[in-house]
């Protein structure tokens, strides 16, 4: 321990030497961190409270990781863990003077366990098989697991949680976690140099083998040949294979055809953007990790306008905490919105309608008046069509929100919030309604 905080003094010199960080944040973040330890070629970092170790990771590790290797004359990854962590275990295929450069990282995010995913409409299925997987690895029903959607919507959260799991039921599980890319490319280092036996038993090895964003290997004849060889030969031993991916298989190009079949042969399962009560808990989940507190009203609107993926999500709550720790003041919705106003957004898909055309459109495709929208009544008909006209307005009117809605049509943000929700849900499940929403959009935008 003592030599390693000797190295670390050593880089935290380089650090302040080379005026990579300014003297402040480096007092703040990186001065406290009092243990570090060097593991063949990773070093791992204690961050001092859990609520640094969100910052160390999303600002300081390349800086960490550049004076490292001015120091050791040797690249490091870094890993950032929190106060009570302990070094994840991970069992190597062959002796570390060995393994191949560039090698994959097996260090599976100490963050991305089922215990910390949310758990919305737009994941839920997808939750329920990566437990399953987890649970029962190997399955030949559930073998491999096939996770796609956009990007930040939680495939790797979910895919390295099964790996978290797997290792706390097994601490000698042979987990591989790699990205689609590092595969390709120590192939192909394999072969320049001779050593693709040694490539091979190390993947062939895997009690669970995750591949992040396999996408990439489209178009590469060789790299998907030699996979093509390892998915059998792992499925064959009843090994788990996890793979991620940004489109459904049948969509990826230049891939086999015989690869795609294998990929469809377990359980396919796409994760959607979440829904607003998806990204609510997130933020306040996230808000309670990092001892923040933040109002109701500011959470909403994050919330609202943040909607495409989670990581752009916890990024623009991250902005808001740096801020909060950097200025001694109470924190505004005019100041969140002025912070966040590169994250929000674009308006460019909505239309030019204002909530009067709106109401007038959905009154007259209902056969009822705006009044009866306006009004208080419950009838089944007036109240459907009055959750529909709140549902199109926050979807369809330019630089809107909740707020805005709930002045426009009387109610409070509880209201126009189920009401949205409701409607969104019901385009999933319930055709006439889905039908009905769209053929009224259609005559808005159309005239």
């Amino acid at each position: 321990m003592e030599i390693a905080m000797k190295k670390w003094e050593d880089i935290c010199a380089v650090i302040i030497s080379s005026e990579m960080v300014e003297k402040f944040q480096f007092d703040t973040w990186i001065d406290p961190i009092s243990r570090v330890s060097f593991r063949e070629d990773t070093l791992y970092v204690w961050a001092p409270s859990p609520v640094t170790v969100r910052v160390l990771e999303n600002n300081y590790t390349a800086i960490i990781k550049e004076a490292t290797f001015k120091v050791m004359k040797k690249e490091y990854d870094v890993v950032i863990l929190d106060p009570s962590d302990e070094i994840p275990v991970k069992k190597d295929v062959v002796p570390a003077s060995k393994i191949l450069e560039p090698r994959s990282d097996t260090v599976l995010n100490p963050k991305y366990t089922f215990r910390t995913f949310v758990v919305g409409s737009s994941n839920k299925l997808a939750h329920a098989y990566a437990l399953m997987v987890a649970e029962c690895p190997g399955d030949a029903n559930a073998n491999p697991l096939f996770l796609y959607g956009g990007a930040g919507l939680g495939k790797t959260h979910l895919s390295q949680a099964i790996g978290h799991f797997m290792r706390d039921k097994n601490k000698d599980a042979n987990i591989i976690y790699v990205a689609a890319e590092t595969y390709t490319n120590e192939y192909i280092h394999s072969l320049q140099h001779k050593t693709t036996e040694r490539f091979r038993d190390k993947y062939r090895n895997a009690d669970l083998l995750i591949v992040d964003d396999i996408q990439f290997i489209s178009g590469k004849k060789e790299t998907t040949t030699e996979f093509f060889q390892l998915f059998n030969e792992l499925l064959m031993k009843n090994k788990q294979v996890v793979l991620t991916s940004d489109r459904f298989p049948k969509q990826l190009q230049n891939i086999e055809e015989r690869l795609v079949s294998r990929f469809i042969s377990g359980i396919t399962c796409d994760i959607t953007k979440p829904d607003f009560e998806t990204r609510l808990a997130i933020l306040q989940n996230n808000c309670a990790a990092e001892q923040v507190k933040l109002s109701p009203e500011i959470i909403q609107f994050i919330a609202e306008k943040i909607k495409s993926n989670v990581r752009e999500l916890e990024g623009a709550l991250n902005k808001i905490i740096k801020y909060l720790k950097f200025n001694d003041e109470e924190i505004t919705l005019s100041k969140v919105e002025l912070l966040l106003k590169d994250y929000v957004f674009t308006e460019s898909d909505k239309e030019d309608l204002t909530y009067d055309k709106i109401k007038e459109e959905v009154a007259t495709y209902f056969g009822i008046s705006v009044e009866d929208i306006m009004s208080s009544k419950k009838v089944k008909n007036i109240a459907l069509a009055r959750q529909i006209a709140m549902f199109i307005a926050f979807n369809k009117v330019k630089n809107t929100n909740v707020t805005a809605v709930a002045r426009e049509f009387e109610r409070d943000h509880s209201t126009i919030s189920h009401a949205v929700q409701k409607i969104n849900n019901a385009m999933n499940t319930d055709e006439e309604i889905a039908t009905t929403v769209q053929d009224i959009i259609s005559k808005l935008t159309d005239e």
